[in-house]
């Protein structure tokens, strides 16, 4: 045994000041803990909505896009059956210059 006091705990001489700082010290802790917890829970709800909406218009454009396209493609459609009701009869040359301006305009009309 050593003629020493044991120094290497610089809480035995100050017991109450001591505790007072592990208390404080995991108070701040707890509470760091927590407001992390709750900013993080915000951000991410906020992120989360942000996500949503850019995907909500994202898909309403794309469904818009669409539309417009369909009805282009009806309409191209429906003249080529005006064409041939309004002709008595059709030939294959009229037909092929009325529909190759259709199909260079909307080439989607093949698909069709």
């Amino acid at each position: 045994m050593s003629d020493k006091p044991e120094t290497t705990n610089p809480c035995v001489l100050h017991d109450q000041s001591c505790r007072r700082r592990y208390i404080v010290a995991l108070g701040v802790l707890f509470v760091g803990l927590v407001l992390s917890a709750a900013l993080f829970a915000v951000l991410r709800s906020n992120e989360y909505g942000f996500a949503r909406r850019q995907f909500e218009q994202s898909s309403q454009d794309h469904i818009l896009a669409l539309r417009r396209t369909l009805e282009t493609d009806s309409l191209v459609v429906k003249s080529l059956r005006s064409f041939y009701l309004g002709s008595e009869e059709v030939t294959g040359k009229e037909f092929s210059s009325f529909a190759v301006s259709l199909i260079e305009n909307h080439p989607g009309i093949l698909a069709v």
